[in-house]
């Protein structure tokens, strides 16, 4: 069989797609091609056994099967799918002209881990079980030595503790008041509880991360060169701060400690409980949190994180 999966989304979107992907490429008997977005073009590339097509070039090869992967299609992105040659079109959803609509049995994708439900989405489509293959898959995406040596270069040699933040989001709905986020900052770096601080953004955001350096002068602000060099500068990290969007799942899936301020939504599908990983929901009064309200929450992850790191240290001492 060859088969196209379609993801042209959000970088974040993605990290939830890899465990679904490799269980995928573990069963299927055949060829497995991904279409990305430019957003999350730089994880699928690196994905082995994987072919990961162009986002900016047409597709021209011909497929037994293509299936959309989000959960909320546009009809640009069905218009995508459907000048695909392909014998079979999946997408979730109800019946669109030449595609094929799937659901997720008696539930829908709200309320459920989102990686689950791509797998789910998957098998419907594949009509075969993955959930063998999907148990122990890793969520962290393959990282490139060019990655590190960017990651390197952009914040010197590890010495202590360091502490990166994350707080722009690519839309408008999940961006804080970076008023907000300037006095929390320079709040978290005057406590100096770390080494060195970090804030990162993506090349076209270099405008805001200047304005918020100035509240913190002694925190770095780096512009990865793609979502997939974020994650080797997230993985030299300590614990991240980050909104709601790709740098937290990216967080997440490298395991590096996180506190991640929510603007409402979906907690069980976007961000299920992790140890290590902290989530204010919303605030009290405003959907983003009050800078207060971030102060809190940040002395309760600390404090929660020295006592779990005393407790590790203290475990080989009392012995059982």
């Amino acid at each position: 069989m060859k088969a196209l999966l379609l993801r042209p989304d959000k970088a974040g979107d993605a990290i939830k797609t890899l465990p679904a992907l490799r269980a995928l490429r573990r069963r299927l008997d055949g060829e497995l091609h991904v279409l990305p977005s430019k957003f999350n073009e730089s994880l699928f590339s690196t994905e082995p056994g994987i072919k990961c097509l162009r986002p900016e070039q047409p597709v021209t090869d011909e497929y037994d099967l293509a299936l959309l992967l989000p959960f909320d299609p546009t009809e640009a992105m069905l218009e995508q799918l459907r000048s695909v040659s392909a014998n079979q079109r999946f997408a979730f959803g109800g019946a669109y002209p030449g595609v094929t609509g799937l659901e997720l049995g008696e539930h829908s994708p709200e309320g459920h881990s989102e990686t689950q439900n791509i797998v789910e989405l998957m098998e419907r489509a594949f009509g075969f079980r993955l959930t063998s293959q999907f148990a122990n898959v890793s969520e962290k995406p393959v990282l490139l030595a060019d990655d590190n040596e960017e990651a390197l270069k952009n914040m010197g040699t590890k010495s202590g503790a360091w502490l990166g933040f994350c707080p722009l989001a690519g839309g408008a709905d999940r961006t804080h008041q970076l008023k907000r986020w300037k006095g929390f900052i320079h709040w978290v770096v005057s406590r100096n509880a770390y080494q060195k601080y970090f804030i990162f953004g993506s090349p076209s955001e270099e405008e805001s991360l200047r304005e918020l350096c100035p509240s913190a002068p002694e925190a770095l602000f780096c512009t990865p060169s793609s979502f997939r060099a974020l994650g080797a500068h997230l993985s030299r990290l300590d614990a991240v701060i980050a909104v709601d969007s790709g740098p937290l799942h990216l967080a997440r899936a490298l395991e590096v400690a996180s506190l991640g301020f929510l603007s409402g939504g979906d907690r069980d599908r976007w961000f299920p409980k992790k140890a290590g990983h902290w989530e204010l929901p919303r605030g009290l009064i405003d959907r983003f949190p009050f800078r207060w309200e971030m102060k809190l929450k940040y002395s309760q992850w600390e404090r929660e994180r020295n006592q779990s790191d005393l407790a590790a240290r203290l475990a080989p001492l009392l012995g059982d």
